[in-house]
């Protein structure tokens, strides 16, 4: 077992203070292969297993594969046992939220608007413009424009 947790630091990089002993504070980052998602890959028993899962489960325990390894620190990349904890999925939605640091709007991935593109669109709704027109004018479906005017979607952008 020793050997596997020996491979799995030899992956980290790790800060230290002038004595040499390590800043047990400071994000542990793992300094080999990283996911789609930024997180990274440790390979036990020829499975892979994201890096600071791994070392949760080492420190802590069986984990159930239904819950996830989040991170107080908000570093994909740390695999400090200090700067993890158990959650659920919307535990750890919640976290993002509470932390400001999901996409929204045109940040997300393959967004077809720009919030001002929204602010637009909003504008010819109170006009009581069609959605249909004004999917086809903004190349989107109806439907996005329906979550829009319903306040589903979009609901940072105000006019």
């Amino acid at each position: 077992m020793q050997n596997i947790i020996d491979r799995f630091w030899n992956k980290v990089i790790v800060k230290y203070d002038t004595f040499g002993n390590p800043l047990l504070n400071e994000c542990m980052e793992w300094d080999a292969f990283i996911d789609k998602d930024g997180y990274g890959v440790f390979t036990v028993s020829g499975k892979k297993v994201r890096a600071h899962r791994y070392i949760y489960m080492y420190h802590f325990g069986k984990v159930s594969s239904e819950l996830c390894i989040c991170h107080n620190c908000d570093n994909r990349k740390c695999v400090n046992s200090n700067h993890l904890f158990v959650g659920t999925w919307n535990d750890n939605i919640q976290d993002s939220i509470r932390k400001n640091r999901n996409a929204i709007g045109s940040q997300m991935v393959g967004s077809k608007l720009l919030e001002s593109d929204v602010v637009l669109i909003k504008q010819q709704l109170q006009r009581g413009i069609s959605q249909d027109l004004i999917a086809d004018n903004f190349n989107v479906g109806q439907t996005t424009i329906s979550r829009i005017n319903r306040g589903v979607s979009w609901k940072h952008v105000t006019i």
